[in-house]
């Protein structure tokens, strides 16, 4: 199914020898309601690349459920979304952090979250993890042993891929006790956040920085390299740690948190709070991902190749940082959307010689809206 908007372009302002400014001249619709001094141009989504959009710029949303990368080979798959929620603290150092390493597996660990009795002044994530909780998203439907075969000596039944994983946070604190500052990172790489601090986390150009607040503060992950974006194969050289990196936790660049837990990835998302300590965050994670193998047959869906229209999501989903904030006007789903426009404004001119020959040029536009260029 392909989803189609109309951009509408108007025709070039004329310039009177007083130097004013002058727009084209008042004119009648047509019948078809289409404005003549303006040239259109029809864009097209595929149903499965709108849904991909979704799980990018809108993760927690319905709309985002069942998505996949609609990428080549298209493979029939079982698309499935996790959701993760509880609440963390600030630490008796004043400092508190949730750092999130995405999992595939429901029984390895997804978040590792302060609590009151932390005594960590960094990103700190080591065994046995002492003043902090570390939960798993439970609702995925396979479990470590599905997807690793524990001696590394057999293909395992089951192998998987990230689309997306976001997480947000909100203060929930007393009004008295409010204030501190929040910032929230998404390493560009998938590198390990393990043993930052508050002020090299900060000091990083992607970051955002901003007051604590009872809006949330959102940061995306999605897969952007191709051995993340492809379902994993079997190496029969790797070791159970090797193998449990590439197939559980897919989008930690190869790095686990620390030495004595190889088997449980590296944290690329960190959102760090500072306050009174005991402050509370509620938080919630979200998982989007994909399987498949002979267990996930009942549940595969079809899946559908959009490379170009793939391309425009990503690209869009890159510019806007993937941190998004109800407090800060550098980000937010608009900005993605506005990221799309800014692609079709400067190829303008190809769109619409494209229109006049009904062609279909610009795919990966947002959709479900109509989008007024001036």
């Amino acid at each position: 199914m392909v989803h189609q908007i109309r951009l509408y372009f108007n025709k070039k302002q004329k310039q009177t020898r007083r130097g004013k400014v002058k727009g084209p001249a008042r004119q009648k619709k047509s019948r078809g309601g289409t404005n003549p001094g303006a040239t259109s141009a029809l864009a097209s989504l595929t149903e499965d690349t709108e849904c991909y959009y979704s799980a990018l710029a809108r993760p927690f949303s319905m709309g985002s459920r069942g998505a996949g990368i609609p990428s080549f080979p298209a493979v029939a798959s079982q698309k499935t979304t996790g959701l993760l929620n509880g609440v963390c603290a600030v630490g008796t150092t004043g400092i508190g952090f949730i750092a999130v390493s995405p999992s595939l597996a429901y029984d390895k660990p997804v978040a590792y979250c302060t609590t009151a009795a932390s005594t960590l002044s960094d990103i700190s994530i080591v065994a046995p993890f002492t003043g902090l909780t570390t939960p798993a998203v439970s609702a995925l439907p396979y479990k470590y042993n599905d997807l690793v075969d524990g001696t590394a000596a057999a293909p395992s039944l089951v192998r998987g891929r990230i689309v997306s994983t976001a997480l947000r946070a909100r203060y929930i604190g007393t009004e008295l006790n409010k204030g501190g500052r929040m910032v929230a990172y998404v390493s560009p790489d998938h590198s390990n956040l393990n043993g930052q601090t508050f002020e090299e986390l900060a000091g990083r150009s992607e970051a955002i920085r901003l007051p604590v607040s009872r809006e949330w503060t959102e940061v995306v992950l999605f897969s952007n390299k191709t051995d993340e974006m492809t379902y994993p194969g079997h190496n029969y050289g790797s070791t159970a740690a090797e193998e449990a990196l590439r197939s559980v936790y897919p989008c930690s660049n190869y790095e686990y948190i620390e030495g004595t837990s190889p088997y449980n990835g590296a944290a690329p998302i960190a959102l760090m709070f500072s306050g009174v300590p005991g402050n509370e965050f509620e938080y919630e994670v979200v998982v989007h991902c994909e399987y498949i193998g002979r267990p996930t047959a009942p549940q595969s869906t079809t899946s559908h190749c959009d490379m170009n229209g793939m391309s425009k999501v990503q690209n869009a989903a890159s510019q806007t940082g993937l941190i998004r904030s109800g407090t800060s006007a550098r980000t937010g789903e608009k900005s993605m959307a506005q990221a799309f426009m800014q692609f079709a404004y400067e190829n303008r001119v190809a769109i619409s010689s494209a229109a006049k020959m009904g062609v279909n040029f610009l795919n990966g536009a947002p959709v479900g809206r109509q989008h007024l260029l001036r």
